[in-house]
């Protein structure tokens, strides 16, 4: 995970989280309620996955056509080729028959 963004204020901090998980970028606050306790001791770090940070920094500094661009490549890199389709399936039909 890469840290995106950091910040003094837990609201704010709040606020990006929740405005990249509306975006369905999966992210993380790190030392979120640190400066409850020792208030300017660290500050609340932004995290979101590697391969997610582009889009993720695009959509935080409201760049949302950079975003959109971003989001329709990764769907293309992410599609699966039909062989690599059947054997998911099958592998799928596999670990279900397995579990008990």
């Amino acid at each position: 995970m890469v840290t995106v963004r950091t910040d003094w204020n837990r609201n704010k901090a709040a606020l990006a989280k929740t405005l990249l998980e509306n975006f369905e970028i999966r992210c993380v606050l790190l030392h979120e309620y640190a400066n409850l306790l020792y208030p300017f001791a660290m500050p609340i770090q932004l995290l979101v996955m590697n391969d997610q940070v582009d889009r993720a920094i695009a959509i935080l500094t409201g760049d949302l056509d950079r975003a959109r661009r971003r989001s329709r490549r990764e769907k293309q890199m992410t599609k699966l080729r039909p062989g690599a389709q059947v054997l998911k399936e099958s592998l799928i039909e596999t670990l279900g028959s397995l579990s008990c």
